[in-house]
């Protein structure tokens, strides 16, 4: 995904899970926080990011794949990680906000592009968190959850109360 000729439409963890710091619709900077970019789609969509970055997640670890904790690339490093593992656990951290989405919660957002030329121009923007198929709850992004709390021992009502909702 490093080289492709449009970063924002790469199934990367770091663009589509992605830190935002500005409202790409002003230029505005903003305190950084994390967007699943495409909840401003809609939400099957952002269901369906779930569980390919699970379903990715437990091929990489079946595989053994570790990654640097920076790039991303793949690693045999000591401080490699695994793809949960990945940019401070930024999979859970998805997880969360798309729960909290899906019960009845707004999340925060900002204009996030979509589409980004190749001189670095946006061509196309999500300018909110698309309501379409708000609620519709599928055991498809379950994964993560037994990831977390029975690999991991995270105690995922602190941790994640709306995944953990939406698990239940």
């Amino acid at each position: 995904n490093k080289d492709a000729p449009d970063p924002a439409w790469t199934g990367s963890i770091k663009q589509l899970f992605r830190t935002v710091t500005k409202n790409d619709a002003t230029g505005e900077e903003i305190p950084p926080q994390i967007q699943h970019v495409e909840m401003g789609r809609d939400q099957a969509h952002g269901a369906g990011d779930l569980t390919n970055s699970e379903i990715l997640a437990r091929l990489m670890m079946a595989q053994g794949t570790k990654v640097d904790p920076v790039t991303g690339t793949p690693s045999t490093d000591a401080n490699a990680v695994g793809p949960y593992e990945f940019m401070d656990d930024r999979l859970l951290a998805v997880h969360e906000l798309f729960g909290k989405y899906m019960i009845g919660y707004e999340i925060p957002w900002v204009p996030v592009a979509m589409i980004v030329n190749p001189d670095g121009s946006i061509r196309a923007m999500y300018n909110n968190v698309n309501p379409s198929y708000r609620g519709r709850l599928t055991q498809n992004t379950w994964e993560a959850f037994y990831y977390y709390k029975y690999v991991r021992g995270i105690d995922l009502e602190q941790a994640a109360p709306s995944y953990t909702t939406i698990y239940a």
